[in-house]
């Protein structure tokens, strides 16, 4: 299941850095009311099961001529995948079918998660990430985990997850020391996996 929302926001772009973190917790929360447990997030945008990926998260933030800022949120939900389209994925991935062993109503699960959406959404616009952050943490799948980023440029740097800042970046400790790296086109694995 994909879908996608527009949210406009009073804050500046600059205080928005949290949002796709603020929505993986909305996933999870949901998914928990559904009774699945044991999902955890991966900074900054999927959010998996047993280390495989169940769904992920896209946001793009703009601002209109006017000065309103707003969100276009895009969330995928893998509700069943066939063996040959796993096949077709980069990485590992999962279903709600595999977890379950049943299918979920698709229609309860998109209901259930705009509701969380809108209220954390409207949490965060109010308080900002670190309403969030300790939440967030205790969900991250690779906290304290021997990491690889790559960034942008295609240079990868090595280090230790040490939780996020106030504003949903990513903390890791290298060789250099402590270092922070915000949300952009920068892909986190577990060292064993790059």
């Amino acid at each position: 299941m994909t879908f996608s929302v527009l949210r406009h926001f009073k804050k500046k772009p600059s205080l928005l850095s949290g949002l796709s973190l603020v929505i993986g917790l909305a996933i999870i929360r949901t998914l928990k009311a559904f009774s699945i447990i044991n999902i955890q997030l991966k900074w900054p945008n999927d959010i998996l099961y047993e280390k495989k990926k169940l769904a992920g998260i896209l946001t793009e933030i703009r601002v209109k001529p006017d000065g309103t800022t707003f969100a276009a949120i895009g969330i995928g939900v893998n509700f069943y995948l066939s063996d040959p389209l796993k096949q077709l994925i980069n990485q590992e991935a999962t279903d709600l079918f595999e977890i379950t062993g049943y299918h979920l109503d698709r229609n309860q699960v998109l209901g259930k998660l705009l509701t969380e959406l809108k209220n954390m959404l409207d949490d965060f616009e109010t308080y900002g990430f670190l309403y969030f952050r300790n939440e967030w943490i205790k969900s991250h799948a690779y906290e304290g985990c021997e990491v690889t980023l790559k960034l942008p440029t295609g240079a990868t740097i090595d280090g230790a997850v040490d939780g996020i800042d106030d504003s949903g970046a990513l903390k890791l400790i290298t060789n250099s020391g402590i270092r922070t790296f915000n949300i952009g086109d920068i892909s986190l694995r577990l060292k064993a996996e790059s």
